[in-house]
């Protein structure tokens, strides 16, 4: 979306079955960041991903 200058946000939904990270794409109209950021605070309310925690793996 950097090519038609439309504003895009990538934000973690959570988990699947098997525990790899979900997430979505959101692209608004040009100019309209504003509209993205209020889908994120708003998200981030509903599905606190900031508690999450990823898992250390060592071998």
């Amino acid at each position: 979306f950097n090519a038609t200058g439309n504003p895009a946000i990538s934000l973690p939904l959570g988990r699947s079955a098997s525990n790899l990270p979900v997430g979505v794409q959101f692209v608004a109209g040009y100019g309209r960041e504003a509209t993205l950021l209020a889908i994120a605070a708003d998200l981030e309310r509903r599905l606190p991903w900031h508690r999450q925690r990823p898992g250390i793996y060592a071998h």
